[in-house]
């Protein structure tokens, strides 16, 4: 029985032969191939057919880009078609290890025992040569998501949509959070599809990111809206998980938005402030709000 899907949301073929290729060197072929063209200028068809034959894959040529609308509304056209227990969404320029699928079956047993919604697996991050930049931290087999989420806001780990495994029916109850450029979105189902709890992390196997120059993650692309997006993401974690998280943790986060906000000249949201007043101790409020009078 196929238990996985692996999803390709695709529109830039700069490294999309290396993605396929590596889907098709999979030790373990128990898994559906779903891509979807998100109307994209050069036609994929003959790289896939290259490395995959008719009935090995399905393909969806959309005629409108919903990618430039936002990237959560394209991942979430082609899931509307997908009925494995469980689903990656990798990448265009992404790659999996060989032994990726093999992996997922060798845990699945027990993380369906353990009744848990997400597997990640370790991330290798490479640059425009094909050198990495960086490799992701080690967990233990069953982690816990708010070491995950404070290593992601001091900078110590990435989290990116591509190393996460999700079980298909828990995410159909949630869906993704539709923030600008999705930025914070592929973070904010981490979270909600675990209930801020326990995940499973294979170390066993890993998923290869690409982060260079072409990539929405470049801190120059399109910064004012990534910081609006880290606004508003940020009220909704305090609103949805301020007893799951430190205060050391979320002031850390609204500390990055105030040197942000100085350092460009934006305006910071004032619910932010409020969310603070509202939810934690007084005086970390009125510090908040000390900070965000002086860049006023």
């Amino acid at each position: 029985m196929i238990k996985l899907a692996i999803v390709i949301p695709y529109y830039k073929i700069d490294f999309f032969e290396k993605t396929l290729k590596s889907i098709s060197k999979q030790s373990d072929k128990r898994f559906t191939l779903y891509i979807g063209n998100d109307a994209s200028p050069n036609n994929p068809l003959e790289i896939i057919e290259k490395y995959f034959s008719e009935g090995q894959y399905n393909y969806y040529d959309y005629k409108e880009n919903y990618g430039g609308q936002n990237l959560a509304k394209q991942w979430e056209r082609i899931l509307e078609n997908v009925t494995e227990d469980w689903f990656q969404i990798l990448g265009d320029d992404d790659m999996i290890a060989e032994n990726f699928v093999e992996e997922f079956y060798n845990c699945i047993e027990d993380v369906e025992d353990k009744k848990l919604n997400l597997i990640r697996f370790p991330a290798k991050y490479i640059n425009d040569d094909k050198q990495i930049k960086k490799v992701s931290l080690q967990y233990d087999s069953v982690a816990k998501v708010k070491d995950l989420f404070e290593d992601k806001v001091f900078f110590r780990n990435q989290v990116t949509l591509s190393e996460n495994v999700f079980r298909n029916q828990a995410f159909r109850k949630i869906g993704f959070t539709h923030y600008p450029l999705a930025w914070y979105s592929d973070l904010k189902i981490v979270l909600d599809i675990t209930g801020f709890n326990d995940y499973y992390f294979n170390n066993r196997s890993f998923v290869t990111i690409y982060n260079g120059e072409h990539n929405i993650s470049n801190g120059s692309f399109k910064k004012k809206i990534k910081f609006e997006a880290s606004q508003i993401f940020l009220v909704e974690i305090i609103n949805g998980f301020n007893d799951k998280i430190s205060y050391v943790v979320y002031n850390r986060f609204l500390d990055l938005l105030f040197m942000e906000a100085r350092k460009e000249k934006y305006s910071l949201n004032f619910k932010i402030i409020l969310s603070f007043l509202r939810k934690f101790k007084i005086k970390l409020g009125i510090k908040s709000f000390v900070k965000y009078i002086k860049l006023k």
